[in-house]
């Protein structure tokens, strides 16, 4: 995690501005709504290619206020682990409650995250 974070971390030193719309950074908002680490209903599956389609579209309608591109991604990225990890966490606190024996979401979404972030940070380290 922190190796992960902190490779972001010149994307995000140089972000200058925000979007005029959105409070704070609006990497976040993109990260939030779903990725390569999802547990449905929570974080929507979008693979690479989804990914840049929705940032594309994004910088299309925003224009200077997005940034360059490639801070925009790392930024996303970063968010994306940072969120589904604490999101994690999170859920670990409620798997075996009442809602979990029902209906099992707070259990799968503990082994979707895992698993999807464990595939997403080998990825950061295997790449030069």
């Amino acid at each position: 995690m922190e190796q992960h974070i902190t490779g972001a971390e010149p994307a995000f030193t140089r972000l200058r501005r925000f979007a005029l719309v959105e409070i704070g950074d609006p990497a976040q908002d993109l990260a939030y709504i779903g990725g390569l680490v999802a547990a449905p209903p929570w974080y929507i599956p979008l693979t690479r290619e989804r990914v840049d389609r929705f940032l594309n579209a994004y910088v299309a309608d925003a224009g200077d206020a997005a940034g360059p591109m490639t801070d925009l991604r790392i930024r996303r990225d970063a968010f994306e682990v940072f969120e589904r990890f604490f999101s994690s966490l999170h859920f670990r606190t409620r798997r075996g409650n009442e809602e979990d024996q029902r209906t099992g979401r707070y259990t799968e979404a503990v082994r979707l995250l895992t698993m999807g972030l464990q595939q997403v940070l080998e990825l950061d380290t295997s790449e030069p």
